[in-house]
């Protein structure tokens, strides 16, 4: 938990972000190392402040999970990425790309979420194969029957799954053979130390 020494002064700027619809997406591009081609990318949750310009996630992200924003802004989220998605398409027809968002565990409590993000499907005509679901704390995944569940049914619905693991261990890479998990994201630094060993 991240605690600020001016957390009224964050919430305002939050709140009027919100109002506002200062929310943006980044994109931070996937590239195979072995073409050098650009095949995806991650969305990133950004909030673009008229006076202060790009406002740090980890000031804002905590407000909306707490406030019960991050739900509605989540599926903005989805909807612009796969609105970016479709104009890609549009723009090169045979290029296979994957698009990937973030999720969180207040988002993945709601039963919405996967009735929600199916319309979006439907109105943009596009396929869940082509985007990649990250979730950010996989730990709950085991201790949550609800989530799980949704998870699950995100999974049967074609949505890609990815997980965070960062902060994992070789132990919990070979429980995650049994999940339903499609790609764990790695720091160059665990690669390294295993291909010493």
């Amino acid at each position: 938990i991240i605690m600020f020494e001016n957390f009224g002064m964050y919430f305002e700027q939050v709140k009027r972000a919100i109002e506002n619809q200062e929310f943006i997406l980044h994109y931070q591009p996937f590239i195979n190392v072995d073409t050098k081609q650009i095949i995806g990318a991650e969305a990133l949750l950004r909030s673009e402040h008229k006076d202060l310009g790009l406002i740090n996630p980890k000031e804002f992200l905590n407000i909306l999970e707490s406030s019960g924003d991050i739900y509605w802004v989540g599926i903005w989220g989805l909807e612009s990425m796969i609105e970016e998605y479709s104009a890609i398409k549009s723009m090169y027809p045979y290029k296979e790309i994957s698009l990937s968002i973030n999720l969180s565990m207040k988002q993945l409590l709601n039963e919405r979420l996967v009735i929600d993000f199916m319309k979006i499907l439907k109105k943009y005509k596009v396929q869940a194969k082509s985007f990649i679901l990250e979730l950010e704390e996989f730990i709950m995944f085991e201790r949550h029957d609800k989530i799980r569940n949704t998870i699950l049914k995100l999974r049967e619905a074609g949505f890609k799954i990815a997980v965070d693991g960062f902060s994992f261990d070789h132990n919990t890479l070979l429980k995650i053979e049994q999940l339903p998990i499609d790609y764990i994201k790695l720091d160059s630094n665990f690669i390294q130390n295993d291909s010493k060993e």
